[in-house]
Protein backbone atom coordinates (compact mmCIF):
# COMPACT_ATOMS: atom_id res chain seq x y z
CA UNK A 1 0.00 0.00 0.00
CA UNK A 2 1.46 3.59 -1.49
CA UNK A 3 1.19 6.02 1.98
CA UNK A 4 1.76 9.95 1.32
CA UNK A 5 4.22 10.78 4.10
CA UNK A 6 3.19 15.50 4.91
CA UNK A 7 4.55 17.56 6.84
CA UNK A 8 1.59 19.35 9.12
CA UNK A 9 2.33 22.38 7.35
CA UNK A 10 1.72 21.39 4.05
CA UNK A 11 -1.58 19.79 5.62
CA UNK A 12 -4.77 21.65 4.63
CA UNK A 13 -6.97 22.12 7.36
CA UNK A 14 -10.34 21.89 5.95
CA UNK A 15 -8.78 18.56 4.56
CA UNK A 16 -8.33 17.74 7.42
CA UNK A 17 -11.60 18.17 9.08
CA UNK A 18 -13.13 16.66 6.18
CA UNK A 19 -11.54 13.46 6.54
CA UNK A 20 -12.27 13.46 10.14
CA UNK A 21 -15.51 13.98 9.96
CA UNK A 22 -16.10 11.20 6.94
CA UNK A 23 -14.05 8.88 9.52
CA UNK A 24 -16.87 9.47 12.46
CA UNK A 25 -19.98 9.09 10.39
CA UNK A 26 -18.32 5.78 9.71
CA UNK A 27 -16.14 5.39 6.07
CA UNK A 28 -13.38 3.77 6.01
CA UNK A 29 -10.21 5.09 4.73
CA UNK A 30 -10.41 2.53 2.14
CA UNK A 31 -14.06 3.87 1.37
CA UNK A 32 -12.59 7.61 1.78
CA UNK A 33 -9.83 6.55 -0.94
CA UNK A 34 -11.69 5.10 -3.32
CA UNK A 35 -14.38 8.39 -3.75
CA UNK A 36 -11.78 10.21 -4.13
CA UNK A 37 -10.04 8.39 -7.01
CA UNK A 38 -13.43 7.89 -8.40
CA UNK A 39 -13.67 11.89 -8.15
CA UNK A 40 -10.20 12.54 -9.30
CA UNK A 41 -10.49 10.13 -13.21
Amino acid sequence: MNRIIASKEHLDQEWIELLLVAREIGLSIEEIRDFLQKKSA
